[in-house]
């Protein structure tokens, strides 16, 4: 599996036991209808970092709540944050990798918080972060 493959399911797997919006978290976004709350994951930057002698990758990702009111767009902000913050490998975290990635660090970085206008409809608000994953091959 590549990098990015194994960040893809690494979020998906975190994201599972959401409260709010349970199994409707996607990659690279939703079917348009799809009930609200929901979460949409996909990649900003992903790279080698150069940082190792073996392989190694840096992948952003943008992590975010998409809701019908700020206040669940910004309360999945929170729990997104709580979810993905420092929860890397050497961070001591849960979020670990799979048989080919170690995960080793995941830090939080931009605020996504945005509403969308459309005529003659509601507005549809957005709350999450950018999180950069640090990882290395295992060997």
């Amino acid at each position: 599996m590549t990098a990015l493959g194994s960040v893809l399911k690494a979020v998906q797997i975190a994201l599972a036991d959401d409260v709010i919006a349970g199994d409707r978290a996607y990659p690279f976004g939703a079917v348009a209808g799809t009930e609200r709350p929901y979460l949409v994951y996909f990649p900003v930057i992903v790279r080698e970092a150069n940082e190792l002698k073996r392989d190694d990758a840096e992948i952003v990702m943008q992590i975010e709540c998409v809701a019908n009111r700020l206040s669940d767009a910004m309360d999945g902000a929170g729990r997104i944050s709580a979810l993905f913050n420092n929860a890397g490998e050497q961070d001591g975290g849960a979020i670990v990798g799979d048989a080919g990635w170690r995960i080793r660090t995941i830090t939080q970085e931009g605020d996504v918080t945005r509403v969308e206008s459309f005529e003659n409809a509601r507005e549809i608000y957005h709350g999450g972060f950018e999180f950069r994953f640090s990882m290395e091959a295992k060997s």
